[in-house]
């Protein structure tokens, strides 16, 4: 009786001190790119559905209180012709990235132009087809797969290491949760 007591207790211990290592990388407070980053690592600690290498994270609506982003697998319309290197993206062209864990995110950023770095991150990741990689001023698509429903976090802009999260297809301002973002829980 005494080893499975001691078995689940070190169990236990190994669970919860793996669960608050990756807690360390959290901000309290910061801007909704330290709200992003927040987001993108409870995603990768708390998600069952990160299969790929590769992630799509959209900004959605924004509340007075929170900020939102959505996780896709499935985006096949992120190409306009316009779209070249050194330019800016006219649609949701990636612009920006991270990688963590092995796992690289993707998002469009206002104002931030194309470069070739982000192709080249992307191509090492195989999230852009490569057959169309040197025609000059084309950006090729991106295919991430198949992904039934998207994945939502909403993060508390007065303190971004509050959040919860949603998976759904469709999500609208009105059926966000209600988060209490003041508290000291």
């Amino acid at each position: 009786m005494k080893n499975q007591f001691f078995s689940g207790l070190i169990l236990v211990l190994i669970i919860v001190s793996c669960k608050s290592s990756y807690l360390k990388n959290i901000k309290q407070t910061g801007t909704k790119d330290d709200a992003r980053i927040n987001a993108i690592i409870y995603f990768t600690n708390s998600n069952r559905l990160l299969s790929n290498k590769f992630y799509i994270v959209y900004n959605c609506d924004e509340t007075e209180d929170l900020f939102c982003f959505k996780f896709y697998k499935n985006e096949k319309s992120l190409l306009k012709l316009s779209d070249s290197i050194g330019g800016y993206p006219t649609g949701y062209f990636p612009n920006k990235h991270i990688e963590m864990d092995n796992k690289l995110f993707l998002w469009n950023e206002p104002n931030v132009q194309i470069t070739k770095e982000i192709i080249d991150v992307m191509n090492k990741y195989n999230a852009i087809d490569s057959s169309y990689y040197k025609i000059p001023n084309y950006l090729p698509l991106v295919d991430t797969g198949s992904f039934k429903k998207e994945m939502c976090y909403f993060i508390c802009k007065d303190n971004i290491s509050k959040y919860r999260k949603k998976k759904s297809i469709w999500i609208d301002v009105e059926d966000y949760p209600i988060i209490d973002c003041f508290s000291e829980k």
